[in-house]
């Protein structure tokens, strides 16, 4: 029996993201997008939040050069928001919504240049929704009008399918990359680093 490598390589993935929603809905009853300036003045700013990305990948080339190869990810991934009222005081008056997803997005990495690292990334992401959790302030849980904005934006949280495009280097053993992502609900700003094991041995008769 002879040994030979598989030519499926496996690894571990991190990195850190930053996520901005497109629609929310705390103080309101119908969603909005964040560049509706009128509603903004009239309910508050919605800001972004900032978290760690970590999981595991598997890719496979697609064509003898490694110029083309598949790549998927499975990645632990929090995401949320908050929305500042904008008539109260701010220490006072912040929704916060927090979620736990698992991300699995699928991609392509091109090497465009012959004997160069650089790549491109091109793919989707598909999000599940493991947890949520919701938090307003305490002068307001208490209140009907709490529990209607904490079902409205708990509903809102669903399962998100989305487009991303990325860049990076391949340092051989590992590779960094910067993406853009977007889906319905959030834009996202990811910076990631995959760390590659040794590829698998398999045996041959």
């Amino acid at each position: 029996m002879l040994n030979a490598q598989s030519k499926f390589t496996f690894g571990l993935k991190g990195g850190a993201q930053y996520v901005d929603p497109k629609l929310y809905e705390f103080n309101d009853p119908f969603p909005f997008y964040k560049y509706d300036q009128i509603t903004t003045s009239l309910y508050g700013e919605t800001g972004a939040i900032s978290g760690a990305i970590l999981g595991v990948f598997c890719q496979y080339p697609l064509l003898k050069s490694k110029r083309l190869i598949a790549n998927i990810d499975v990645v632990f991934n929090r995401k949320g928001y908050y929305q500042q009222d904008a008539t109260k005081n701010a220490l006072q008056s912040r929704f916060f919504i927090k979620k736990n997803y698992l991300d699995i997005p699928l991609s392509i990495l091109i090497q465009p240049f012959k004997k160069s690292g650089f790549f491109i990334e091109p793919g989707i992401n598909q999000a599940f929704l493991l947890s949520k959790k919701t938090y307003f302030p305490p002068t307001n849980n208490t209140s009907s009008e709490f529990e209607k904005r904490r079902e409205r934006a708990l509903l809102r949280e669903t399962n998100l399918t989305g487009f991303r495009i990325g860049a990076g280097w391949d340092f051989k053993r590992f590779d960094l990359a910067g993406y853009y992502q977007t889906d319905k609900q959030y834009e996202y700003i990811q910076g990631a680093l995959r760390y590659k094991l040794s590829k698998q041995m398999i045996s041959k008769p």
